[in-house]
């Protein structure tokens, strides 16, 4: 858990509860580095939203430059994507 990245989601201004519901979430598994790979269904879990809206909302945070995706792949297991949280030095979208 990074203290850092949840306090810079909580002054992020990216336009909705439920894109601040998610990226909230991936800040608190994020690490070190600002990178986690929590899986759509647990981050829908722990903001008690749904997996279509959890879709949606990385979706807009990815286009608004709040975060970064990467797919990680395992033999040929379903692994969750990996996430990495941009933390800007103002507090909105790094680009629109």
């Amino acid at each position: 858990m990074s203290i850092h990245a949840i306090n810079a989601a909580l002054e992020a201004e990216c336009g909705s509860p439920v894109k601040k519901i998610v990226l909230l979430v991936l800040a608190n598994y994020a690490n070190e580095k600002n990178s986690c790979f929590p899986s759509k269904r647990r981050i829908s879990r722990m903001g008690n939203i749904s997996e279509a809206s959890v879709k949606r909302a990385i979706k807009e945070l990815r286009e608004m430059g709040f975060i970064e995706i990467r797919e990680r792949y395992q033999s040929s297991a379903r692994t969750p994507l990996w996430f990495k949280v941009i933390l800007g030095v103002g507090l909105r979208a790094p680009r629109q």
